[in-house]
């Protein structure tokens, strides 16, 4: 025995190691029966803003502000919307050029025989 302890000697941080060992084993039995003693769980209320009634409300203006804004940029983009030169002076001289005449049809129309064909 003697013999052991001389030889242990040289390493006294063996001692030192097994006694903080000991005491992180016994911090974390003591945080595990801590945790069991933890008070439950209680929610708070759920807020009014949150409810379901304000939340359709609150849909239904969202569809009214998004409908507004859609039409108010299509009549901008109707406002700035203009044709290429070219096709705007064509569009102007079709209007200013007199409508065309209908064609004529006429009641009588020839009866025309079958189609013969070479053999």
């Amino acid at each position: 025995m003697q013999i052991t302890k001389q030889r242990e000697a040289p390493f006294a941080f063996w001692e030192r190691d097994k006694i903080n060992m000991a005491k992180k084993r016994a911090a974390i039995e003591e945080y595990e029966r801590g945790e069991l003693n933890r008070p439950t769980f209680k929610a708070n209320p759920i807020p009014r803003a949150c409810s379901v009634l304000i939340f359709a409300k609150k849909m239904k203006q969202d569809e009214l502000a998004r409908g507004q804004r859609i039409r108010k940029n299509a009549e901008m983009s109707y406002a700035k919307a203009k044709m290429p030169p070219t096709m705007q002076k064509y569009a102007d001289r079709k209007k200013q050029e007199p409508p065309k005449k209908p064609e004529v049809e006429y009641t009588f129309k020839p009866d025309i025989g079958p189609t013969v064909t070479a053999k």
